[in-house]
């Protein structure tokens, strides 16, 4: 019976941490349309929106990997104190540089992208009953890390750069 128990319960711990098959990572300048597209895809594909509200960066709802958050005192701070390279880098080469060191091995990889699932998770709608994610993280220096440490965790990655004609 005790083993049963542990069984159903090792089972349901499982369940609970189901991984989605696939991200939509969604990335684009300010304005350009990213929220416009992201939704779009989640109706599409009847995904998972990674964050509160179709407005909230799925960058924001981790600690993982460095963001900045306009008017978010303490977030900011913690970016600083535990990313200083990131923070103090003043060219896109050199931001880029400095997330991709936190994935430099394949080890490294696969640490920071099941880290990255697990604090998606807790933001993401429905996350046991999607396959599907949709993560937007407007960024550019995020454009290739972010395939690298999900693919290290069996996660297919789509990248859609959304860009707005000026």
């Amino acid at each position: 019976m005790l083993h049963a128990t542990l069984a159903l319960v090792a089972a349901a711990a499982t369940a609970a941490r189901t991984d989605p098959t696939e991200i939509l990572s969604i990335h684009g300048l300010a304005h350009s349309g990213t929220t416009i597209v992201g939704k779009t895809l989640k109706e599409a594909h009847k995904a998972c929106w990674v964050g509160r509200s179709f407005f909230h960066e799925a960058q924001w709802c981790q600690d993982v990997y460095p963001a900045w958050r306009p008017r978010d005192g303490p977030l900011n701070a913690r970016t600083c104190l535990n990313h200083t390279a990131w923070a103090r880098a003043t060219s896109p080469k050199k931001k880029r540089d400095a997330i991709n060191k936190l994935a430099s091995t394949p080890r490294k990889a696969a640490l920071v992208g099941r880290a990255l699932l697990d604090r998606w998770r807790s933001h993401a709608t429905r996350p046991s009953e999607c396959a599907t994610w949709v993560a937007k993280d407007p960024r550019i220096d995020t454009v290739a890390f972010l395939p690298r440490v999900l693919g290290a965790n069996g996660v297919r990655t789509t990248t859609v750069l959304v860009m707005r004609h000026p």
